[in-house]
């Protein structure tokens, strides 16, 4: 359904960034392979780097910063495999997502145009028609991986070009509780001595989830409120720089506050 309408959009904005939409066709076309059977590794990294330079080479980072071009393609790959940790199926990549587009959307519109308005406003549809028939107790669509990677490869792109018309790369708070939880996790893993490659269930709306039996529901419009209410404050604040580095420092404590209660509540061991 993602795929779709942001082939509508290449479409509407009359063939624009060429080289990213086949990167979205690249890495979309595996993540479908991916969900109908599980694919070599090296296929799957292969895919995905030769994906994230075409989307960097759009940007034209090699052009004439090759060293922000590489610090760029780890980024792009780590947000986008994050993304992909963070799908639930209960409505938490759609809403998130809805919130994070929306937020693009406004600033493209009334604030500072960063790219055709077509690639935006044919994705916000399929959000809220996709969020019609996943956000709720049996969701009756899924977006598995293949919608989870479409969309976070295009929300990546999206905040990567607003970050290049700017100038200033504050924008990444618009992707703020999905980074704290992931980055703050990671960080949790190494330091505890557990291998980062293996699956796990531990990013904190997980542990809430699993052990604090919250809903996934509830879990997931908590997330999407909070990134909202962040989104809402980066819109009106004049000092950006300092708002982001504010909120990150903010989430990180309250990530902290709450992952150390749950594990001391239910005596969670790491195995």
């Amino acid at each position: 359904m993602f795929y779709v309408a942001l082939l509508i959009g290449f479409v509407v904005s009359g063939f624009q960034y060429h080289w990213f939409f086949i990167g979205l066709t690249l890495i979309t076309a595996l993540s479908f392979m991916e969900d109908v059977k599980p694919q070599h590794w090296r296929l799957r990294m292969n895919v995905h780097t030769m994906a994230m330079l075409l989307m960097l080479y759009q940007w034209g980072l090699f052009q004439h910063y090759l060293i922000f071009g590489f610090m760029a393609l780890i980024f792009c790959m780590w947000m986008v495999n994050a993304y992909t940790v963070m799908d639930e199926g209960h409505g938490m990549t759609v809403m998130y997502s809805l919130v994070t587009v929306l937020t693009l959307w406004y600033i493209n519109m009334f604030q500072v145009e960063f790219i055709h308005k077509g690639i935006i406003e044919a994705l916000i549809p399929a959000l809220l028609v996709f969020g019609t028939f996943n956000f709720c107790p049996k969701p009756k669509l899924l977006p598995n991986y293949v919608g989870s990677v479409a969309i976070s490869y295009t929300i990546v792109f999206l905040i990567s070009m607003l970050v290049i018309a700017r100038k200033e790369f504050d924008a990444v708070v618009l992707l703020a509780v999905y980074g704290v939880d992931t980055v703050l996790t990671l960080g949790h893993r190494l330091v505890t001595g557990q291998s980062v490659f293996k699956s796990h269930r531990l990013h904190l709306f997980q542990v809430l989830v699993d052990y604090h039996k919250m809903s996934a529901l509830w879990v997931a419009g908590i997330y999407a409120i909070i990134q909202a209410a962040i989104s809402v404050g980066f819109l009106i604040t004049r000092h950006r720089y300092w708002y982001a580095l504010a909120v990150f420092v903010v989430c990180s404590a309250v990530y902290v506050v709450i992952r150390r209660w749950v594990f001391k509540k239910y005596k969670i061991v790491l195995q």
